[in-house]
Order: structure tokens, then sequence, then C-alpha cells
């Protein structure tokens, strides 16, 4: 693996904006929109789709949204 990619992927341990930058470029490579906010179901596929966990927990799915949609959701209102 040449310096470069070394050097990054050791980065990515460390630096969340980084790694935040490297997700924003991951979901862009899905021709498919966002899913709307609120819709659950399509937001398990994209994510499987577009994450890959090795090992996916779907019974964790529901609360992890949940969590995540009212996160945005303050954001936006903020």
């Amino acid at each position: 693996m040449p310096a470069l990619c070394e050097s990054v992927y050791a980065a990515l341990a460390t630096d969340d904006l980084l790694a935040a930058g490297f997700a924003r470029l991951l979901l862009l490579t899905d021709a498919a929109a966002l899913p709307a906010l609120g819709d659950q179901a399509s937001a398990w596929s994209y994510y499987q789709r577009n994450w890959r966990p090795g090992r996916p927990h779907p019974e964790a799915w529901p609360q992890h949204y949940a969590t995540a949609l009212a996160t945005v959701r303050a954001a936006v209102n903020a």
C-alpha cells in the first residue's frame, strides 16, 4: 500500500473531520437519493448498501435510527 494511503488510513482512526468527509464521499457514490426522514426501512436498506456492515444488527436499528433522526431534527430546528 502506498505511503499516502497508509497515512490516510491511520488518520481516519483519529480525525473525525476527515472521517466525516470520506463518509460523505461514500454516500455520493450511491445513485439513489437519501431516504426521506422517518423512512426507517429505506434508511436500513441504504445503510446496508453503502456501509456494508460485516455483521449487521437489524434488531438494534430502530433505536439507533430514532436517535439519529432526533439528532437531525434537533439540528434542523436549531
